[in-house]
């Protein structure tokens, strides 16, 4: 239903002869790239108000997903992979606050587990702006791989959602 709004208000605008004070919207209907998403910009323009300093900033909305919003720190990669974790493959057997960040029991093949040593990591690349040692861990689990000649294997939790 909603995707015949944009004919119709092309419509309405020939008939009204509103063709030059709505330029811009009829400029979006006949725009080329069909099926993308407006930003929330390019809908409303740019915010008005200013992020509060004393409240949390959340990331983009995941559904349906155990965590509502994007993570946006290392805590939040860690309950996002700590629920997505049995489907994965993973059954945690520890998370500690030392150097890697915990250890699991990985599915490599069916009746066939490994334990795997994991840093959990926001970005993959803050694994080697913290200095940690590679020859200590086997698996980055992040929510961005932004770190493409990573040393290690990298777990994108990302790509499961966009």
């Amino acid at each position: 239903m909603f995707s015949k709004v944009p004919k119709a208000m092309k419509r309405y605008a020939k008939e009204n002869e509103l063709e030059g004070e709505w330029q811009d919207v009829l400029e979006l209907i006949e725009s080329p790239v069909k099926g993308r998403k407006l930003t929330q910009q390019e809908i409303w323009g740019q915010p008005k108000s200013k992020i509060l300093p004393e409240r949390p900033v959340y990331g983009r909305l995941l559904r349906p997903s155990p965590l509502v919003c994007a993570p946006v720190n290392e805590q939040g990669v860690i309950f996002l992979f700590g629920a997505l974790a049995e489907r994965m493959g993973f059954q945690m057997l520890r998370i500690q606050t030392e150097y890697p960040d915990g250890e699991a029991l990985r599915m490599m093949s069916e009746n066939r587990l490994q334990r795997v040593r994991i840093e959990f990591e926001f970005e993959s690349r803050n694994f080697r702006r913290h200095n940690h040692d590679p020859e200590l861990c086997d698996l980055i689990v992040c929510w961005e791989d932004n770190w493409p000649e990573s040393p290690l294997e990298v777990l994108e939790l990302k790509k499961a959602y966009c």
